[in-house]
């Protein structure tokens, strides 16, 4: 089988990389790469119930090697590798910063705040 083209458009790098995004293991994800990859580029035949694992089967069995043929492959998996390292680093933030809300929570006392801001109302302060 032939490729017709080399290369994968900017939008059909999008459409992989967003499908990657979705999946929890690195193996679900060069998966999805290989299978969408093979789908696009029209080198497998999608028939009825099929997904991206099957056509993924499909290109190997047909022996195109897509790493030494599509030129902006690498793409995918640098801006994949870019996307969770950022969403890692975020969600490892946002851990932070809940954690010492939460602790800053618990250090307060709402009878003894409610007291406060009574006393406060009424003018009365320490």
């Amino acid at each position: 089988m032939k490729i017709e083209r080399n290369y994968l458009t900017a939008s059909e790098i999008k459409e992989i990389v967003n499908a990657m995004l979705e999946k929890d293991t690195e193996y679900d994800r060069q998966i999805v790469k290989y299978g969408g990859v093979a789908q696009i580029l029209g080198l497998v035949e999608m028939k009825e119930g099929m997904d991206c694992s099957d056509a993924y089967d499909e290109l190997v069995k047909s022996g195109i090697d897509l790493d030494a043929q599509i030129t902006n492959l690498f793409l995918i998996d640098r801006i994949v590798r870019e996307e969770l390292g950022v969403a890692k680093t975020v969600g490892a933030i946002l851990s932070g910063v809940i954690e010492q809300a939460d602790e800053a929570l618990k250090s307060i006392d709402p009878k003894a705040m409610l007291v406060e801001l009574n006393n406060i109302k009424n003018g009365k302060t320490e």
